[in-house]
């Protein structure tokens, strides 16, 4: 399955999740103390408003690490399962052994931290009748026997969201069963690979093979929706948490207060969704200059507005709280719930009409990522001329001026040219006008333009490694390293200070340098990604401090922390160089925002033509 194109992406989406609890960064949001060690959030019950709130500010961590598209995270179903386990009482009308199993099950997913997905919804044939009404009596999921093992289930049920790559398959209903409907009013939860049930996955967006630049979103999220096909499955009996009850398959969602706190996870991410679909809109604006119309402004007000009722309302959900039924948690209001559900429901499709209608057709138009890499490798002058944004790419050369020297010179109706004025010159070619018109000494530089202009200049790419104060292995990708001084040995790393790994560095007794090669750009982009078990499968050596070196670098430099200054938004950090080594390979290069790879013949030229003073004082 983790080979699949068409599943490969949205297992590593679903993956780095998961990585996220383990990040130092990230770990005392995600995840709270549980009976056996660490549990994620979302399976821990909240028992105060500011346990609603840590609820809260977990899911909005996992919904923004996927912009809030990702619609079935695994929190959403964690929370589910949770808050069946807090109310007990409404499995044992049925008898204490559905109270037993449904305790018992979510120790098993939360202890485990297992991936679940659901089935809700019974497949559109018939909707005027009941599921016993319809042609075939198992059309609809239903219970076929009760045997001494448990229940045989056989039918259709949709829509399990991610159930390809999902552990478990938990099959409850929304309220609307009829009487006559006993067979199908059943909830369980089984493996994802129990003999006899089958996934029929819909065609998904993206089958692995679409270009990642021009369609980011589908190549990301895909969540491959599937019909669940039961043919005569056997659900043990410890699985079985409500079967044969119309009435209280139809109260359950009300009983376990799963409306609530299933609404409160899924408001979280359309908050942080409408955040992101309105910063688009505010960036498309800008980008084609037409930010500063009233009626532009009226529609990003709009959007902008929109996007606070919703904080809004999740805010006024969680001070109304309530207790639960059971008297052993909270639950986020009601009301303010349901409010921000027809709120989202109707603002984040206004969101998408505004984004098209002020895309217009520059939406159709854009530029796929084929044609900027043919561009940008041999530049048309027509193209580049009538794609202003590709010219605006610090990659491409800028376009010539319309006036001045080297233009084509004027003629008459007749076609004869204009004399121009006496010493005009009459040919020439016009020097490059600047991409950006140039700041004033006097101006603060446009944040921008600064990042442009530093660009211009490339680097050497390195991955710094340190040690937790728990003896954890840390690590990230700087470029901004550079040699100090050869005696005493200094060497310099500038680290931004609002990273995960500022706090570290600049506490920590050393760090090491491992300058990479020109073929591992991978790894470069692993220890830049956040998130994630970034020296999983590494071969590593450690030095002083028990600080990891990777092997594969073609130089690594142990340090010492010598003093750390302030540089702005960043933190300078000077360390001495203690101990060495040197590697043969070429060095991996970024400029203008990728990589850049030197054959090794232009790599050889390069150091032969280096007069003997620069080989002197080049960096070790």
């Amino acid at each position: 399955m983790t080979a699949h194109s068409a599943f490969r992406a949205p297992i590593q989406q679903i993956a780095q999740l998961y990585d996220m609890q383990h990040d130092p960064a990230y770990a005392d949001v995600l995840t709270r103390p549980g009976p056996n060690g660490p549990v994620g959030t979302s399976f821990v019950a909240p028992t105060s408003y500011d346990d609603l709130v840590g609820r809260r500010e977990a899911f909005r961590v996992w919904s923004e690490a996927t912009l809030g598209l990702m619609g079935r995270s695994p929190d959403f179903l964690n929370t589910t399962v949770m808050a069946f386990a807090e109310e007990p009482g409404v499995f044992a009308q049925l008898g204490q052994r559905y109270a037993d199993n449904v305790a018992r099950y979510y120790e098993y997913v939360r202890d485990n931290d297992l991936f679940l997905t659901h089935a809700l919804i019974t497949p559109q044939t018939d909707r005027s009748r009941s599921s016993a009404e319809q042609a075939d009596a198992f059309l609809h999921m239903g219970v076929v026997e009760e045997t001494a093992d448990g229940l045989v289930v056989r039918g259709a049920r949709m829509l399990a969201t991610l159930a390809p790559m999902a552990d478990e398959l938990i099959i409850y209903s929304l309220p609307g069963l009829r009487p006559g409907d006993e067979r199908h009013a059943a909830v369980f939860a089984i493996p994802i690979e129990t003999p006899g049930l089958r996934l029929i996955s819909r065609e998904p967006f993206d089958d692995g093979t679409r270009n990642r630049f021009d369609h980011p979103l589908s190549a990301h999220f895909e969540e491959a929706d599937s019909l669940v096909v039961f043919d005569d499955v056997l659900v043990p009996w410890d699985r079985v948490f409500l079967h044969g009850s119309v009435e209280l398959a139809n109260k359950l969602y009300v009983e376990t207060n799963l409306r609530q706190h299933t609404a409160h996870q899924t408001g979280v991410r359309g908050l942080v969704k409408m955040q992101f679909i309105t910063g688009v809109a505010m960036k498309l604006a800008q980008t084609v200059k037409i930010d500063s119309f009233l009626h532009v402004q009226q529609k990003l007000g709009e959007l902008v507005a929109a996007t606070e009722t919703c904080r809004a309302l999740v805010r006024a959900a969680e001070i109304d709280h309530e207790t639960s039924s059971s008297g052993n948690s909270l639950r986020c209001g009601f009301l303010p719930l349901q409010t921000l559900r027809m709120h989202l429901s109707a603002s984040y499709p206004k969101a998408a009409e505004v984004l098209q209608t002020l895309g217009a057709g520059g939406l159709l138009m854009m530029p796929s990522g084929a044609v900027r890499a043919l561009l940008r490798r041999r530049p048309g002058p027509a193209l580049r001329h009538e794609l202003p944004g590709l010219r605006q790419d610090r990659r491409l050369p800028p376009r010539r001026p319309r006036t001045g020297p080297g233009r084509r010179p004027a003629r008459s109706r007749r076609g004869i040219p204009r004399p121009r004025a006496p010493g005009r010159r009459m040919t020439g070619v016009a020097p490059p006008r600047p991409v950006v018109e140039k700041a004033s000494a006097a101006a603060v530089p446009d944040v921008t333009l600064l990042r442009r202009a530093l660009g211009q200049f490339a680097t050497g790419v390195t991955v710094i490694t340190t040690v937790s104060p728990d003896g954890e292995p840390a690590g990230c990708t700087v470029s901004a390293f550079c040699a100090l001084s050869l005696d005493p040995p200094l060497v310099l790393v500038c680290i931004d200070k609002a990273r995960a790994m500022h706090q570290l560095l600049t506490t920590a007794p050393g760090y090491v340098v491992n300058v990479l090669r020109a073929d591992q750009q991978d790894l470069a982009l692993r220890f830049a990604r956040p998130g994630g078990d970034r020296f999983s499968g590494l071969s590593l050596h450690h030095g002083r401090h028990d600080i990891p070196h990777l092997r594969a670098a073609i130089a690594h430099l142990e340090c010492d922390r010598h003093a750390v200054l302030d540089g702005g938004d960043h933190s300078i950090i000077l360390g001495r160089v203690q101990g060495l080594a040197v590697h043969d390979g070429e060095p991996l290069l970024y400029t203008r925002g990728t990589f850049l790879n030197l054959p090794k013949a232009q790599w050889d030229r390069a150091l032969a033509d280096a007069p003997p003073e620069w080989l002197l004082t080049a960096p070790w």
